[in-house]
């Protein structure tokens, strides 16, 4: 009977030659016993295997399993780990329903203020932001919104809202827009960030409980009334990229003391220091091309504008450096101590308002070459007793000596050519004035409530007495009216209680065709007036 051969034996799998005969693997073996090698399912954490063959009698693979990859994982609901705040982002995760272990993590993005209101820009690439329906205090606006940045707070964003006490403004902010902030009366704490590069006019106007405004380096412009009635800010820092500031952008901040002018501020408009009632020193950094400072006052590097007083200084007295050749538009505005102030004779212009609300100053003289009073130059200045007017002046703007109440006397000389509107409003000392030949324009209100005035003497080159002139001039007993003129317009002498005589230098029919208007005479003592070949009603 014939026994079967017994089957090759190897030591392992890797082993080729049997350990009987020493037949290679695989040589001439039919196969006819296999073995199934199962397949694997791969899972989250690791890989599969297809399906495979083999021979049980060689070991030879008939089929070989290939690796399948592992799968994806299963995530669960979003575990918040951390709550965003207003300023704080927060944070999110999610475990995988089948390993368990965490396989997603988010930011939650900081909140800001709810309820504030983003638009988008011209531009179309970032937001700019208002106060919305937000009813914080502490308002928190976001640096993104919609995947776009907010880089404007918008004009009138924050206008008017008084519940406002603080502002945080992320870095993205490159534009504070006009009267962003305006009227935020509660408002003490701002933070002006580092990508910001304007300040917008009257941005933070009447801004009453604002403390301190550090300006940043990145900012070049300050706009005009940008910090205007902030009467509590007492700490200023200008960043050094500042190239302009603004008309009035820090007027009446009456609680600041010094005020630092970086290198490169190129512009400097009228007026920036008006009215800062504590302010005694400017000072200007020495490498600036365009001013400097002395004795803490502001000049143009030069040496002949005198552009500020620091108008909080003690001093009764000043003497304007001999030099100077422009005295800027109210450049002693406020200067409340002062009693006296020596012009030079080099001085030729000096501008709108200088003198305003200089409620001591006493007497004035102002030098020869000066050609125009400017409109508000002395307005205010309710100490005023005495004015010299050189010769060379050729007009009195408007509200030159508006509310000048203790001056008693001023000659205006033969060349003045005009009077503007209210320029003796209300100097209730004035006793007498006469109006040269050369004045051909007289403003309404010129005299108005002038209630020490007692006669009127009115030059030859008028032809229209404008409305209210001499309103309410309740001394007035005389007036000489010149046969120039060929109007009177309304409420003239109106209300001139005391007014006993008008002396008209024409006839009478002259007088008749003189064109009279509302009330011109209304509660005047006498109605008549005396021309030159008789006497006739008004």
């Amino acid at each position: 009977e014939e026994v079967p051969m017994v089957p090759h034996t190897y030591t392992d799998a890797n082993d080729e030659d049997c350990n009987v005969c020493g037949h290679l693997r695989g040589d001439e073996c039919a196969h006819m016993y296999t073995e199934v090698l199962p397949a694997v399912a791969p899972t989250c954490t690791t890989t599969g295997l297809t399906e495979g063959l083999r021979c049980e009698v060689c070991s030879a693979t008939l089929r070989a399993q290939v690796v399948v990859g592992k799968i994806a994982h299963s995530a669960g609901n979003w575990i918040v780990d951390k709550t965003p705040t207003k300023t704080e982002d927060g944070s999110k995760h999610t475990n995988c329903t089948m390993c368990g272990i965490q396989v997603n993590i988010q930011k939650i993005p900081a909140t800001g203020s709810i309820g504030l209101r983003y638009e988008l820009n011209e531009d179309k690439k970032s937001y700019n932001v208002s106060i919305g329906t937000s009813r914080d205090t502490e308002i928190v606006i976001l640096a993104e919104y919609n995947g776009k940045p907010v880089t404007k707070i918008a004009d009138n964003g924050f206008l008017n809202c008084n519940r406002i006490v603080s502002v945080y403004m992320p870095d993205s902010i490159e534009e504070i827009g006009r009267y962003a902030f305006g009227y935020c009366e509660s408002l003490n704490d701002i933070n002006l960030p580092n990508g910001l590069e304007s300040i917008g006019d009257y941005a933070f106007r009447y801004c009453t409980s604002l403390e301190t405004a550090v300006i940043p380096n990145s900012v070049k412009t300050i706009g005009d009334y940008a910090f205007r009635y902030c009467i509590a800010l007492s700490d200023l820092t200008i960043g050094k990229g500042v190239t302009d500031i603004g008309d009035y952008a820090f007027y009446k901040c009456i609680s600041l003391e010094e005020v630092s002018v970086p290198a490169n501020v190129s512009n400097i408009e009228w007026a920036v220091f008006a009215e800062c009632a504590s302010l005694v020193d400017i000072a200007v950094d020495v490498s600036n091309k365009y001013y400097k400072s002395v004795d803490g006052n502001l000049y143009t590097k030069d040496g002949t504008m005198l552009m500020q007083y620091a108008v909080g200084k003690s001093a009764q007295a000043f003497d304007i450096p001999s030099g100077v050749t422009h005295i800027d538009d109210f450049a002693f505005r406020g200067a409340v101590y002062l009693v006296n102030v020596e012009i030079p004779g080099t001085v030729a212009h000096i501008g709108s308002g200088a003198f305003y609300n200089c409620s001591a100053l006493e007497s004035v003289e102002i030098p020869n070459g000066v050609e125009n009073i400017a409109h508000s130059l002395f307005r205010n200045c309710t100490s005023l007793v005495s004015v010299v007017i050189p010769n060379s002046v050729e007009s009195i703007d408007g509200s030159a000596f508006y509310k000048c109440v203790s001056l008693e006397e001023v000659t205006i000389p033969d060349k003045v050519k005009s009077i503007g509107s209210s320029a003796f409003y209300m100097c209730s000392s004035l006793t007498s004035v006469t109006i040269p030949d050369s004045v051909y324009s007289l403003g309404e209100y010129a005299f108005y409530n002038c209630m020490s005035l007692e006669s009127v003497e009115i030059g030859r080159g008028i032809k229209q007495i404008e409305d209210y002139t001499f309103y309410n001039c309740t001394a007035l007993v005389s007036v000489d009216i010149p046969s120039s003129v060929k109007t009177i317009c309304n409420y003239v002498f109106a209300n001139c209680s005391s007014l006993e005589s008008i002396e008209f230098d024409g006839t009478v029919h002259t007088w008749m065709t003189v064109e009279k208007g509302m009330y011109w005479n209304q509660n005047v003592k006498n109605n008549n007036v005396t021309c030159t070949d008789g006497t006739t009603s008004k």
